[in-house]
Protein backbone atom coordinates (compact mmCIF):
# COMPACT_ATOMS: atom_id res chain seq x y z
CA UNK A 1 0.00 0.00 0.00
CA UNK A 2 2.93 2.09 1.08
CA UNK A 3 4.77 1.58 -2.30
CA UNK A 4 1.55 2.42 -4.46
CA UNK A 5 0.94 5.49 -2.61
CA UNK A 6 4.61 6.59 -3.34
CA UNK A 7 4.11 5.78 -7.38
CA UNK A 8 0.91 8.16 -6.89
CA UNK A 9 2.73 10.75 -5.56
CA UNK A 10 5.46 10.56 -7.88
CA UNK A 11 2.80 11.00 -10.86
CA UNK A 12 1.22 13.65 -9.54
CA UNK A 13 4.72 15.57 -8.99
CA UNK A 14 6.06 14.91 -12.54
CA UNK A 15 2.18 16.33 -14.17
CA UNK A 16 2.97 19.53 -12.18
CA UNK A 17 6.42 19.89 -13.52
CA UNK A 18 4.92 18.97 -17.29
CA UNK A 19 2.07 22.13 -16.55
CA UNK A 20 4.22 24.52 -15.31
CA UNK A 21 7.03 24.16 -17.95
CA UNK A 22 4.58 23.98 -20.97
CA UNK A 23 4.24 27.78 -22.50
CA UNK A 24 0.36 28.77 -22.64
CA UNK A 25 -1.25 27.82 -25.85
CA UNK A 26 -1.84 30.65 -27.62
CA UNK A 27 -4.65 31.71 -30.55
CA UNK A 28 -2.44 32.31 -33.15
CA UNK A 29 -1.47 36.28 -32.27
CA UNK A 30 0.22 35.41 -29.20
CA UNK A 31 -2.70 35.96 -26.82
CA UNK A 32 -3.12 33.15 -23.96
CA UNK A 33 -6.30 32.30 -22.70
CA UNK A 34 -5.83 34.78 -19.84
CA UNK A 35 -5.54 37.68 -22.39
CA UNK A 36 -1.87 38.02 -21.76
CA UNK A 37 0.77 37.64 -24.40
CA UNK A 38 2.81 35.00 -25.06
CA UNK A 39 5.77 36.90 -25.63
CA UNK A 40 6.34 40.32 -23.52
CA UNK A 41 8.98 41.60 -25.52
CA UNK A 42 8.12 45.11 -26.35
CA UNK A 43 7.53 46.01 -30.22
CA UNK A 44 8.91 48.52 -31.87
CA UNK A 45 7.26 51.98 -30.95
CA UNK A 46 5.82 54.39 -34.26
CA UNK A 47 7.75 55.87 -37.40
CA UNK A 48 8.93 59.19 -36.84
CA UNK A 49 6.00 61.92 -38.14
CA UNK A 50 5.46 63.89 -40.88
CA UNK A 51 8.42 65.98 -41.87
CA UNK A 52 8.14 69.92 -41.74
CA UNK A 53 6.30 71.54 -44.47
CA UNK A 54 7.42 73.09 -47.39
CA UNK A 55 9.22 76.95 -47.08
CA UNK A 56 7.21 79.35 -47.72
CA UNK A 57 8.22 81.81 -51.01
CA UNK A 58 10.18 84.68 -50.00
CA UNK A 59 10.85 86.36 -53.74
CA UNK A 60 8.76 85.74 -57.22
CA UNK A 61 9.74 84.53 -60.60
CA UNK A 62 9.44 86.85 -63.44
CA UNK A 63 9.93 85.31 -67.10
CA UNK A 64 11.71 88.02 -69.45
CA UNK A 65 12.37 87.48 -73.12
CA UNK A 66 11.64 83.78 -72.21
CA UNK A 67 14.16 83.18 -69.70
CA UNK A 68 12.71 82.79 -66.04
CA UNK A 69 14.36 85.34 -63.49
CA UNK A 70 14.29 84.02 -59.66
CA UNK A 71 14.99 85.45 -56.53
CA UNK A 72 12.80 89.17 -57.12
CA UNK A 73 11.56 90.83 -54.23
CA UNK A 74 8.88 92.70 -54.40
CA UNK A 75 8.22 95.96 -51.97
CA UNK A 76 5.19 96.77 -50.57
CA UNK A 77 3.18 100.23 -51.11
CA UNK A 78 2.97 102.83 -48.48
CA UNK A 79 1.83 100.61 -44.73
CA UNK A 80 0.88 97.43 -47.17
CA UNK A 81 2.21 93.78 -46.75
CA UNK A 82 3.53 91.42 -49.34
CA UNK A 83 2.08 87.69 -49.20
CA UNK A 84 4.34 86.04 -51.58
CA UNK A 85 2.21 83.04 -53.41
CA UNK A 86 3.65 80.09 -55.63
CA UNK A 87 3.49 82.02 -58.34
CA UNK A 88 3.74 85.97 -57.38
CA UNK A 89 2.09 87.80 -54.73
CA UNK A 90 -0.60 89.70 -52.91
CA UNK A 91 -0.24 92.97 -51.83
CA UNK A 92 -2.89 94.30 -48.98
CA UNK A 93 -3.27 98.00 -48.60
CA UNK A 94 -2.39 99.70 -45.90
CA UNK A 95 -3.43 102.12 -43.16
CA UNK A 96 -2.68 105.58 -44.69
CA UNK A 97 -2.60 108.95 -43.64
CA UNK A 98 -2.70 110.64 -46.65
CA UNK A 99 -5.23 109.73 -49.67
CA UNK A 100 -4.57 108.94 -52.94
CA UNK A 101 -3.47 106.09 -55.30
CA UNK A 102 0.09 106.70 -55.32
CA UNK A 103 -0.14 105.13 -51.85
CA UNK A 104 -0.02 101.63 -53.71
CA UNK A 105 2.99 101.51 -55.30
CA UNK A 106 4.06 98.20 -55.59
CA UNK A 107 7.39 97.69 -57.47
CA UNK A 108 9.77 95.06 -58.18
CA UNK A 109 13.57 95.06 -59.99
CA UNK A 110 14.30 92.76 -63.44
CA UNK A 111 17.18 93.22 -65.45
CA UNK A 112 16.90 93.39 -69.03
CA UNK A 113 20.26 92.70 -69.91
CA UNK A 114 21.70 94.34 -72.73
CA UNK A 115 18.20 94.72 -74.32
CA UNK A 116 16.38 98.29 -74.19
CA UNK A 117 12.52 98.54 -72.65
CA UNK A 118 11.94 98.85 -76.79
CA UNK A 119 12.55 95.46 -77.14
CA UNK A 120 9.99 94.35 -75.01
CA UNK A 121 6.22 93.97 -76.51
CA UNK A 122 3.95 94.04 -73.57
CA UNK A 123 3.94 92.17 -69.82
CA UNK A 124 1.40 89.45 -69.36
CA UNK A 125 -0.03 88.07 -65.68
CA UNK A 126 -2.50 86.70 -63.63
CA UNK A 127 -4.04 89.17 -61.53
CA UNK A 128 -7.03 88.39 -58.77
CA UNK A 129 -8.55 90.47 -56.33
CA UNK A 130 -9.03 89.26 -53.07
CA UNK A 131 -10.67 91.92 -51.25
CA UNK A 132 -11.80 95.46 -50.49
CA UNK A 133 -11.81 98.50 -52.94
CA UNK A 134 -8.94 96.29 -54.53
CA UNK A 135 -11.66 93.58 -56.00
CA UNK A 136 -14.07 96.26 -57.38
CA UNK A 137 -13.76 97.47 -61.18
CA UNK A 138 -10.37 99.25 -61.24
CA UNK A 139 -7.71 99.61 -63.73
CA UNK A 140 -4.06 98.66 -64.53
CA UNK A 141 -1.35 100.41 -65.77
CA UNK A 142 2.27 99.46 -65.53
CA UNK A 143 4.93 101.84 -64.53
CA UNK A 144 8.38 102.17 -65.26
CA UNK A 145 11.65 103.68 -63.53
CA UNK A 146 15.37 103.27 -63.78
CA UNK A 147 16.10 103.68 -59.86
CA UNK A 148 13.51 102.64 -57.40
CA UNK A 149 13.26 106.49 -55.82
CA UNK A 150 11.54 107.25 -58.67
CA UNK A 151 8.85 104.70 -58.35
CA UNK A 152 8.42 104.87 -54.88
CA UNK A 153 5.63 105.52 -52.68
CA UNK A 154 4.20 108.23 -51.75
CA UNK A 155 3.21 109.77 -55.34
CA UNK A 156 1.04 111.93 -56.13
CA UNK A 157 -1.61 111.50 -59.58
CA UNK A 158 0.65 113.95 -61.81
CA UNK A 159 4.14 112.02 -60.82
CA UNK A 160 2.22 108.52 -60.86
CA UNK A 161 1.37 109.58 -64.22
CA UNK A 162 4.51 110.33 -65.42
CA UNK A 163 5.80 106.95 -64.91
CA UNK A 164 3.19 105.12 -66.83
CA UNK A 165 4.65 102.93 -70.34
CA UNK A 166 1.64 101.11 -70.94
CA UNK A 167 -1.91 102.72 -71.73
CA UNK A 168 -3.37 106.02 -71.11
CA UNK A 169 -4.39 106.72 -67.52
CA UNK A 170 -6.84 109.65 -68.61
CA UNK A 171 -7.35 112.38 -65.47
CA UNK A 172 -7.89 110.24 -62.89
CA UNK A 173 -6.81 106.64 -63.62
CA UNK A 174 -10.19 105.48 -63.04
CA UNK A 175 -11.51 107.33 -66.61
CA UNK A 176 -8.11 105.96 -68.87
CA UNK A 177 -7.57 103.53 -70.89
CA UNK A 178 -5.94 100.52 -68.70
CA UNK A 179 -7.52 97.32 -68.72
CA UNK A 180 -10.31 96.71 -66.20
CA UNK A 181 -10.32 94.04 -63.61
CA UNK A 182 -13.10 93.18 -61.18
CA UNK A 183 -14.38 90.64 -58.59
CA UNK A 184 -12.37 87.54 -57.11
CA UNK A 185 -11.79 84.97 -60.15
CA UNK A 186 -8.33 85.20 -61.64
CA UNK A 187 -8.28 87.05 -65.21
CA UNK A 188 -5.42 86.87 -67.72
CA UNK A 189 -4.28 90.29 -68.14
CA UNK A 190 -2.11 92.20 -71.08
CA UNK A 191 -0.22 95.62 -70.41
CA UNK A 192 0.97 96.61 -74.04
CA UNK A 193 4.39 98.64 -73.76
CA UNK A 194 2.89 102.31 -75.69
CA UNK A 195 5.36 104.58 -74.19
CA UNK A 196 7.35 107.12 -76.78
CA UNK A 197 9.12 108.54 -74.49
CA UNK A 198 13.16 107.97 -76.02
CA UNK A 199 14.73 108.40 -72.55
CA UNK A 200 12.29 105.60 -70.83
CA UNK A 201 12.34 103.31 -74.25
CA UNK A 202 16.10 102.85 -73.84
CA UNK A 203 16.47 102.02 -70.54
CA UNK A 204 18.28 98.71 -69.94
CA UNK A 205 20.15 96.18 -67.12
CA UNK A 206 18.30 96.65 -63.65
CA UNK A 207 14.85 98.86 -64.75
CA UNK A 208 12.42 99.01 -62.01
CA UNK A 209 8.96 98.14 -62.47
CA UNK A 210 4.93 98.26 -60.72
CA UNK A 211 1.78 96.50 -61.73
CA UNK A 212 -0.40 99.36 -60.56
CA UNK A 213 -4.39 99.75 -59.70
CA UNK A 214 -6.09 102.67 -59.27
CA UNK A 215 -7.41 101.20 -55.88
CA UNK A 216 -6.85 102.21 -52.56
CA UNK A 217 -7.87 99.64 -50.17
CA UNK A 218 -8.39 95.99 -49.67
CA UNK A 219 -5.98 93.53 -51.88
CA UNK A 220 -5.36 91.91 -54.99
CA UNK A 221 -3.24 89.21 -56.52
CA UNK A 222 -0.40 88.99 -58.88
CA UNK A 223 1.17 86.26 -60.50
CA UNK A 224 2.94 84.93 -63.60
CA UNK A 225 4.48 87.87 -64.66
CA UNK A 226 6.12 87.54 -68.16
CA UNK A 227 8.24 89.67 -70.48
CA UNK A 228 7.05 89.59 -74.13
CA UNK A 229 9.73 90.28 -76.47
CA UNK A 230 9.01 91.75 -79.86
Amino acid sequence: MKRKFVLIAALVAALAVVFISCPYPTNGGGESPSGGTGNTTPGPGPGPGPGPGPTPPTSITVKVGGVDQSGITVIRGNNGTIDYTDKGYTFTYGTVTNSGYGNGIVRFKVDLGSATLGAFEKVTFKWTGVSGDASEGKKLYLLASGTESAISPYKDDTAVKALVISDDPGAGFWNGSGPDVTGTTAINVTLNILTTTPATLALSGEVWFSIFESASGGAYTIEDVVFVAK
